[in-house]
C-alpha cells in the first residue's frame, strides 16, 4: 500500500508524530475511538488497582469491538503493555488488547520514570503477528512531537453511559479516558520509506 503523508499538519490538528519507533508497515487508518491510560493518574495507583485498570481496558475494548458501528481503536498507555510488573506499564493480557488496531506506548510513567518498552518481547511478537500497528513515543526526543493534553474533553465518553466500569473504584475509572473521534475520525498514517508516522485530526 502506497501512502502519501502530508508535508505538514497544522499544529492544532496534530496529536503526535514520530520519526521511526513504529512497526506495522505503511499505514493509512481512520480511527474511531481512542482508549488512553492517563500516566499521572496511573502512577498514583497501587499495584492491585493497576491490575484492575488492565482488566477494565479489556472490557472497554471488547465492548467497543462488539458494536456494529465500531471502527478501528487506538490504545495508548504509559510504559510497557503486557508487562508482569505494573510499575513498568499496564499488565494487560494479549486478549485484552487483541482487537485494537494501534497500540501506543508512552515512554513516561507519569512519575519521571522511563521504562524499557516492548521491543523484542514475546508480547511484541504477538502484536506484529496480529497486524496491530505498534508505536513508541519518546517525548522530547528528536523527531518526536507529542501533545499529551491534545485530546478534547468534548470527545470523551463517560464509561457509565456504556454500562461499563460501574464495579470498579472511581480512581481506576479516572485513570482511563475513552474518546469517540466522530464521523471524520482521527487519521493515523505511516510511511516505511521515510520512517515517518503521523496521527492527526482531519478537521
Amino acid at each position: 500500500v502506497t501512502v502519501e503523508l502530508p508535508e505538514q499538519v497544522p499544529e492544532d490538528r496534530l496529536w503526535f508524530e514520530t520519526q521511526g519507533h513504529f512497526m506495522g508497515g505503511n499505514v493509512d487508518l481512520t480511527l474511531a475511538h481512542v482508549v488512553r491510560v492517563i500516566p499521572q493518574a496511573y502512577s498514583s495507583l497501587g499495584r492491585s488497582s493497576r491490575h484492575e485498570v488492565a482488566r477494565l481496558i479489556g472490557e472497554i475494548n471488547r465492548h467497543l469491538s462488539a458494536r456494529a458501528s465500531s471502527g478501528p481503536i487506538l490504545l495508548m498507555g504509559p510504559g510497557r503493555w503486557g508487562t508482569s510488573s505494573p510499575e513498568l506499564g499496564v499488565p494487560a493480557t494479549f486478549s485484552d488488547i487483541a482487537n485494537v488496531s494501534v497500540l501506543v506506548e508512552e515512554a513516561d510513567m507519569g512519575s519521571g520514570m522511563v521504562p524499557d518498552l516492548s521491543y523484542g518481547s514475546h508480547f511484541f511478537q504477538d502484536l506484529v503477528e496480529s497486524g496491530i500497528v505498534y508505536v513508541a513515543l519518546f517525548s522530547g526526543q528528536a523527531g518526536t512531537h507529542y501533545r499529551n493534553d491534545w485530546l478534547s474533553n468534548d470527545s470523551r465518553i463517560d464509561l457509565e453511559t456504556l454500562g461499563i466500569g460501574g464495579d470498579y473504584p472511581p480512581e481506576v475509572r479516572k485513570a482511563i479516558s475513552l474518546h469517540d473521534m466522530g464521523a471524520d475520525g482521527l487519521k493515523l498514517m505511516a510511511d516505511l520509506m521515510s520512517q515517518r508516522l503521523l496521527c492527526f485530526s482531519q478537521r
